[in-house]
């Protein structure tokens, strides 16, 4: 009498399954984000139109108000001060010009919101043959995410190089990456009070240019940071956070040749670095 036994190793098994798991989870997500970039170019062309009819008439209103300027003038000359919508026409005469000109950098900042949005969920091939600067990403960026930014803190500190090597790359997944980073940062601030510093400058000796983006946020567990890039790993999984966008960030800092560090100390706050490389025939 005994027994027989056989035993098979299903690690691998178990490891492709998870695998499987993680791409499928990975592609329904994509998905979605895909869907949403679709949304967005049609809110943005949706705000262009009304934007476009507010321009127009601000100009029109703005050379009505030349034309009876004079008029309004003659007549305060020979009767004296006047009322117009509560105010003594002799302060409106000064408020007005003002008022036009807030009017039409309001509406051009909302053109360039709506052009950034509309370049942002615009499909864009995976060639990394563009000539990228990358204090305009930044910039670019930071317009996309200026009302976040605003929320989030009142001190807001930028600080860009001088002279930085355009590198090599592709403009829009590296605004991503941006993107991701300053928007952890400002989902880390416990208050308003808190900062937000961003850094650019370029290391001629190993032919980068490097960027920082940190914060006075609550920080990083020792044992979470060497996984803040892991695919599905977030902290914040209750706020409805997927735990997908650093590990986005760095399949596309991969494909750049590039590195994404992070520095964290708990109650302190936490710095990303972003190095990209430089070809050597660019200074």
């Amino acid at each position: 009498e005994g027994i027989a036994f056989i035993a098979r190793d299903v690690t691998e098994w178990k490891r492709a399954e998870e695998e499987a798991r993680v791409r499928q989870q990975q592609l329904v997500q994509a998905e979605k984000l895909s869907s949403l970039g679709v949304l967005v170019g049609g809110v943005a062309h949706e705000l262009n139109n009304p934007n476009s009819y507010i321009a127009m008439n601000v100009y029109m209103l703005k050379d009505i108000w030349n034309s009876v300027l004079p008029i309004l003038d003659q007549y305060h000359a020979e009767t004296g001060d006047f009322v117009m919508a509560g105010l003594p026409y002799s302060k409106m005469r000064e408020r007005v010009p003002e008022l036009f000109e807030a009017m039409e950098e309001g509406s051009d900042r909302i053109k360039y919101i709506v052009r950034e949005l509309r370049e942002f969920a615009r499909q864009t091939p995976d060639d990394l043959i563009e000539t990228v600067n990358l204090n305009q990403v930044v910039e670019s960026a930071m317009t996309l995410l200026s009302s976040m930014l605003k929320k989030a803190t009142r001190h807001i500190e930028v600080e860009f190089g001088n002279d930085l090597p355009s590198l090599q790359g592709n403009y829009r997944r590296i605004e991503q990456v941006i993107i991701n980073l300053l928007q952890n940062a400002c989902q880390a601030l416990a208050d308003r009070d808190r900062r937000v510093r961003v850094t650019t400058f370029a290391e001629p000796k190993q032919h980068q240019v490097v960027l920082t983006v940190a914060d006075e946020g609550g920080g990083i567990k020792p044992s979470d940071l060497p996984r803040v890039m892991d695919p599905f790993f977030t902290t914040k999984r209750d706020a409805g956070h997927s735990g997908l966008g650093l590990s986005v960030c760095a399949t596309i800092i991969q494909d750049h040749q590039g590195q994404l560090t992070f520095e964290s100390t708990l109650g302190k706050g936490t710095k990303a670095t972003l190095r990209l490389p430089v070809p050597r025939d660019r200074r």
